[in-house]
């Protein structure tokens, strides 16, 4: 690491008063020296600090990748990849067969990448293997062992950086668009896996969308200007949808998360976030899956032949992973569903999508009446209120004594959000629901 110059160390300086005494204590603290060169006292303290030596040990990975062997190409310890590939099939044969000494860490890694190619292949019987003349890397798919080359381009090079970053341990790992031929679902099958099942640390340069739904990395917009490359970080849902732009995307290219919960409203989004957190937290909204209103106007007050129903019925079929959650608005359990419900019912059957309908009048009914009370009470002490008994009443309907207002679905719905009670609390026909949705947005992500 080059030390910065005298020009670039005064240009930075903003305060040099106070910067001028304040290095010459800490010159003296560090290096028992001091100097009335001010510059001086900066370097004696940048060659103690030696900030240098917290960079760790650097690897990098080409866009094009391919796996050689040593007697082909000179193994290189900084680069891994088509360039410098040489010694790689020589470290997996070491990580498939550990020697007597060597840590069983060794053999966890290779299990790792073989669970990793399993997932790829879409073959739980799959294999790796090196041959004891380490020609080549095999893949048994199926019963039948083939070179790895055989398997096409895509499947080849994800097993190339899987590999390359398994055999690495606690490097910093720059890979150049790992997205090269790869479907944009094993490009988030790569992404889980360098986090789950590797210890380094990753900078990954990309003009993949499909990356971005990563919620494992922080995300850096470059962006060349007259002044040069500029960087900023993407945090914020504009700075991700201008990042996305200008990646050459357009909103028609970009397919709606992969799975979808169509809810009435608000209120009704807060709870069935809260419930797949307390039942499948390793589900994320955003990244597994979005919550879009349908507004609940749409199916309790039109009829079966109205037009809106057909174009709710469209709409939905953008994405086929998707659920629907209708309040049944039944006044008791002999009561049936209105016409319209009745159709979007048997419509979301025949293309194999979830028509959720609640078992009682509305989602509110979920809630437990002691719970709904106790938060009622809390975000309302000035007022009373009448909890209705029955299931097929809302039991956000009444209004406050001696007043023409009621309790805010919303509010509500964020104070029950709030509360950590434990799972069991729910009704049992409840946790049924949201473990079948929480087993199809699993299955629309490939988890």
């Amino acid at each position: 690491m080059v030390e910065p110059s005298r020009k670039q160390f005064e240009s930075a300086m903003v305060n040099r008063g106070f910067l001028e005494s304040a290095l010459s204590r800490q010159s003296m603290a560090m290096t028992s020296t001091s100097s009335s060169d001010v510059f001086a006292n900066y370097s004696n303290i940048f060659r103690a600090w030696a900030p240098w030596s917290f960079i760790p040990d650097t690897r990098w990975v080409g866009a094009v990748r391919e796996i050689t062997t040593a007697s082909r190409r000179s193994p290189s310890r900084s680069s891994i990849g088509s360039e410098h590939g040489g010694g790689l099939i020589d470290e997996l044969f070491v990580l498939q067969n550990p020697g007597f000494a060597e840590d069983e860490s060794s053999r966890a890694k290779f299990y790792a990448l073989t669970k990793f190619v399993r997932s790829i292949v879409g073959d739980p019987t799959a294999n790796i293997r090196i041959p004891h003349d380490r020609s080549q890397l095999l893949v048994s798919i199926d019963g039948t062992l083939m070179p790895l080359e055989s398997l096409g381009t895509g499947i080849s090079e994800i097993i190339v950086l899987a590999a390359a970053t398994t055999i690495e341990s606690s490097k910093f790992i720059c890979i150049e668009e790992p997205e090269v031929h790869l479907h944009p679902t094993i490009q988030r099958k790569l992404i889980q896996y360098l986090y789950e099942e590797t210890d380094n640390r990753y900078l990954i340069s990309t003009h993949s969308a499909a990356l971005l739904d990563s919620q494992r990395a922080s995300i850096s917009h470059v962006v060349n200007s007259q002044q040069g490359s500029v960087i900023e970080t993407v945090s914020a849902p504009k700075s991700r949808v201008t990042a996305i732009a200008d990646l050459g995307n357009r909103a028609s290219d970009l397919v709606q998360s992969n799975f979808v919960v169509w809810v009435e409203g608000p209120s009704d989004r807060i709870y069935i976030v809260h419930w797949l957190f307390t039942f499948a937290p390793e589900l994320v909204e955003s990244a597994h899956y979005s919550v879009m209103f349908y507004g609940g106007a749409l199916l309790s007050h039109l009829t079966a032949a109205d037009e809106e129903v057909d174009e709710f019925i469209q709409l939905a079929r953008i994405n086929q992973h998707f659920a629907v959650i209708i309040d049944s608005d039944r006044s008791s359990s002999k009561s049936g569903l209105n016409a319209t419900k009745d159709r979007v019912l048997r419509e979301l059957n025949e293309i194999g999508a979830i028509g959720w309908v609640t078992d009682g009048y509305t989602i509110e009914n979920y809630v437990p009446r002691k719970l709904m009370a106790e938060i009622i009470e809390q975000k309302y002490p000035e007022r009373a209120y009448e909890l209705p008994v029955s299931e097929w009443t809302s039991p956000l309907s009444r209004t406050f004594e001696s007043t023409t207002s009621k309790p805010s679905k919303v509010t509500v719905a964020r104070a029950v959000a709030a509360q950590t009670p434990e799972p069991d609390i729910w009704s049992p026909k409840l946790q049924e629901h949201i473990r079948q949705l929480a087993d199809r947005i699993r299955v629309a992500n490939g988890l």
